[in-house]
């Protein structure tokens, strides 16, 4: 570029800085009109997208293995869904740094579609919809995203080691227990099976259009573990279960995290959704089954929900992480339990949407946490919301782990003493 083309630019260039800072200033003026955490009434949100496994015995697995068939449950609220367009891609290529492209959209093939209520954990508020599909049997040979760098350490071919996978698992596991011979190498693929099960997964991603204008999608994982799982290190995931949701009311917590275990006898564990066997030591101090919370000044409150071994039993799933040697490069396997997490999303009364302020709606803090803070509503006329909590599982130092999760739905109702609306008038008077 000559000089005198610099000259014509620089001007264009100082516009579109002020435009952009005008723009961002605007935005930072500017109150958003909802919260991802908040369920409007007049657009139809996704709360859950889980995934089973119907070849499985165990249905709770949340990864297909090829020519598997799999239950897809997505669940909504908000607006009320009256159109769903399906679409997948079995070829998601994955980066070096982990980007990725899903290519060869298409239409989703399904066995069966059909709307779902579970009425044991929700209410007509959500809206469920499930569907069958079947994974290609060949999609280990058409997907890009197998790893070279794995398939190295294997010492075989893509194709190879695909071949020796699906040879040993179209045999009958009873007749593999019964060889001797093949039983005394079994010890022996404590590293090769991990390493061959990570390097033989593929991710797959479904698209859905709903109602015509909302678009989005879901990730799950195609592996061979569960064919394998007697082989040393090789684990299958499952969905979580969700057995706890509460609210915990708290006077004067320490700063920091929260945990049930600063709870004393002014504190308050609210136990709203309770599903099997529960250790009363993992709710809090002074547990109630009212769904009623009277909202006090001086008091914190904070969602609470299931740590995966809530009923005393660890209910988390075991996984291998691989990293390398920094000397040797050689592969390092650690086995260890996946984190489970929460997400949550709440829904006031339609009538207190339409009437009230957004700045006096219920607001939460939404880390991932066991114990997230809740901010109660500071209009008297709110009189409760509804929850919706996810609950995920997390495994760092897995490739492409399936992400397996459960949903439930709950209400909370709320009562305000004097002083905590009297406060409430003396922050926002003049």
């Amino acid at each position: 570029m000559d000089r005198k083309s610099k000259k014509q630019t620089m001007p264009f260039i100082c516009a579109v800085i002020v435009w952009i800072s005008w723009l961002l200033l605007a935005i930072s003026c500017t109150s958003w009109p909802t919260r991802i955490e908040r369920i409007d009434y007049d657009r139809p949100r996704v709360v859950d997208f889980v995934y089973k496994n119907l070849s499985a015995s165990d249905t709770a697995i949340c990864e297909a293995a090829p020519g598997d068939t799999m239950l897809l449950e997505a669940w909504f609220s908000g607006d009320e869904i009256w159109s769903l367009e399906w679409e997948i891609s079995w070829d998601v290529f994955v980066g070096i740094y982990g980007d990725d492209t899903a290519r060869n959209i298409i239409a989703l093939q399904t066995i069966e579609e059909y709307s779902i209520q579970d009425t044991t954990r929700f209410t007509d508020a959500t809206q469920g919809r499930a569907l069958k599909f079947v994974i290609p049997p060949d999609i280990m040979l058409t997907n890009q995203s197998v790893s070279r760098e794995l398939l190295e350490l294997t010492g075989f071919s893509k194709n190879e080691l695909i071949g020796i996978i699906e040879q040993i698992r179209s045999v009958d596991p009873a007749t593999l227990a019964a060889d001797t011979q093949f039983q005394a190498i079994v010890p022996l693929l404590d590293k090769f099976g991990p390493l061959a099960m990570s390097a033989l997964t593929v991710p797959v991603r479904v698209f859905v259009t709903l109602n015509g204008n909302y678009k989005t999608r879901s990730d799950f994982s195609v592996r061979y573990n569960r064919h394998f799982t007697w082989v040393p290190g090789v684990y299958v995931n499952r969905n979580p279960e969700v057995h706890f949701i509460g609210i915990c009311k708290v006077k004067n917590p320490p700063p920091g995290d929260f945990r049930v275990g600063d709870m004393d006898e002014n504190d308050t564990t609210f136990c709203l959704y309770l599903r099997g066997a529960a250790d009363p030591a993992r709710m809090g101090s002074n547990i109630t089954f009212r769904d009623t919370i009277l909202i006090d000044k001086g008091y914190s409150y904070f969602m609470a929900c299931d740590t995966g071994f809530f009923s005393g039993v660890d209910m988390r799933d075991t996984a291998v992480r691989v990293s390398f040697d920094s000397t040797t490069n050689e592969p390092i396997l650690e086995t260890a339990q996946e984190d489970w997490r929460s997400r949550w999303f709440i829904q006031h009364p339609e009538i207190t949407i339409d009437t009230g302020y957004y700045e006096d709606f219920a607001k939460l803090n939404n880390t991932g946490n066991f114990y997230d803070q809740l901010f109660p509503p500071l209009d008297g006329n709110i009189t409760g919301m509804r929850i919706w909590m996810q609950l995920f599982d997390t495994f760092f130092g897995e490739r492409l782990r399936p992400y397996g999760s459960e949903l439930a739905e709950t209400m909370v109702y709320f009562e305000y003493t004097r002083q905590y609306l009297e406060a409430r008038d003396d922050l926002f008077s003049p």
